[in-house]
């Protein structure tokens, strides 16, 4: 004789096996949930003030924490990279890319991607140059770039540098912003210009000096991928609230936990011989639970 109770957490069968009994029990994966919280991305740094540092992403799932911290703010008009956010508690832990800084006349640095890309040199490697910097591509970690296609997210977009053309202040000198998932934005080009924000963890670019006040990019927001194996949908982005059900069917999790880039530094104006720097892109911990 079979006996199905149904209990909170899932089904308790119980057979009777002439005079002793056998007893299986087995958690239904809907009852589960995964926790987490989102860290906000850099504030931007307006005149010569410089990027905050990104927000702590945290994920917990069957008593385990990944911590995924921020990427650190650009520094103003100073020769120094800015660091990218360590991480933890993940089978995988990989650092963020560093943004760079600046001083003195030309285009400002970009910001740093998620996964240890950093920002990139300026064209022929002149530091000098009054372009401005592109921003780190981001690196796929474990796995990272195959569930993104699955959502249609492109990953391989960062901010370019703005130029420096005349007029002072013109858009032509503005940083871009990020397209790509988790990489940073642009620097702006020398003769004033607003830097360009990063993107899901990359981190915010530079502003350059012109005849005005400008500010730096804004660092991307902290995100958490999870993909799920034998549920539905079988994978998500999840870039607001608190928790996140577990599909029913589901035998197997991996989480990616990924920090907010630091914001960009922005610059004081009339100061054309002055640049911020890019943030760093955010720390990456990724973590499999089998069920």
């Amino acid at each position: 004789m079979t006996m199905n109770i149904k209990g909170t957490n899932g089904r308790l069968n119980v057979k009777n096996n002439g005079g002793g009994g056998s007893f299986r029990s087995k958690t239904a994966a809907a009852q589960l949930s995964i926790m987490y919280s989102l860290g906000a991305g850099g504030i931007a740094g307006s005149g010569a003030a410089v990027g905050s540092t990104g927000g702590t992403t945290t994920v917990t799932f069957q008593g385990d924490t990944l911590y995924a911290y921020g990427g650190s703010g650009g520094a103003y008009n100073t020769y120094v990279t800015n660091a990218g956010g360590t991480a933890s508690g993940g089978d995988t832990n990989v650092t963020g890319g560093t943004g760079r800084s600046y001083g003195g006349e030309g285009g400002a640095g970009a910001g740093g991607a998620i996964g240890g890309g950093n920002d990139q040199d300026k064209p022929g490697g002149n530091i000098y140059s009054s372009e401005g910097s592109v921003g780190g591509s981001s690196v796929d970690v474990s796995g990272l770039f195959s569930v993104l296609s699955s959502l249609s997210i492109a990953t391989t977009s960062p901010g370019s540098g703005g130029n420096s053309n005349s007029p002072f202040d013109g858009p032509q000198a503005t940083g871009q912003p990020a397209t790509g998932f988790g990489c940073g934005g642009g620097g702006a080009g020398w003769y004033g210009g607003p830097g360009g924000d990063g993107l899901y963890g990359g981190g915010g670019g530079g502003a350059a000096g012109g005849q005005i006040v400008h500010s730096g990019g804004t660092g991307g927001i902290g995100v958490v991928i999870a993909q799920f194996t034998g549920g539905t949908p079988a994978q998500i982005i999840l870039t607001s609230g608190t928790s996140y059900a577990v599909p029913a069917g589901t035998t197997q999790v991996k989480i990616w936990a990924i920090g907010a880039g630091g914001g960009g530094s922005g610059v004081t104006g009339p100061a054309d011989a002055t640049r911020g720097g890019g943030g760093g892109g955010g720390g990456v911990a990724v973590k499999t639970w089998t069920l």
